[in-house]
């Protein structure tokens, strides 16, 4: 959800610091809240069990629920793998689509703007800050997913990290 621009109210004209001249004014404040569920994905079978020919899209059984609580969910082991097993050869798996959920997205980025108007207005040399993901929130990527595979259940990457950019931009 994208917030508008804030006029801060310092500086001259402004609510407070009036008589602090030109460092004061001329500020701006934006910030962007981002909160998204999760995407689902389907657990999958390495390889051809159901023996059709066909590679990487075949899912395999399912005995269990699957989904862990929020309070039993770490990334080394992001759903129940002991509720998926491998469907006997020649045979399909009972495992439904999109059954687990990865993690949802929780960002804050923010800016903030220093205009510095001269020549009667008519130029701007504009200082900006920019904070994204401000408060350094891990949002984890999708676990692996395949029975059969290296690391099956475990989350072994997160998107980026607190990124903080700086900039001067000239308006004319």
């Amino acid at each position: 959800m994208g917030c508008p621009s804030w006029d801060l109210p310092f500086g001259s004209g402004r609510r407070f610091l009036t008589g602090a001249g030109w460092i004061a004014s001329g500020w701006q404040m934006n910030s962007i809240l981002q909160l998204q569920t999760g995407n689902p994905f389907s657990i999958t079978v390495a390889g051809d069990q159901s023996n059709t020919g066909v590679n990487g899209t075949q899912r395999p059984n399912r005995t269990g629920h699957g989904i862990l609580s929020n309070a039993e969910k770490k990334p080394e082991r992001w759903f129940d793998t002991g509720a998926y097993v491998l469907n006997p050869v020649n045979t399909f798996g009972n495992a439904g689509r999109n059954t687990i959920f990865q993690d949802g997205t929780k960002l804050v980025d923010l800016s903030i703007f220093k205009n510095n108007y001269f020549g009667d207005g008519k130029y701007n040399l504009q200082f900006r800050a920019e904070f994204f993901n401000l408060f350094n929130t891990v949002n984890f990527e999708r676990p692996a997913s395949t029975v059969n595979g290296a690391n099956f259940g475990v989350v072994t990457s997160a998107r980026a990290a607190r990124e903080i950019q700086f900039a001067l931009k000239f308006v004319f």
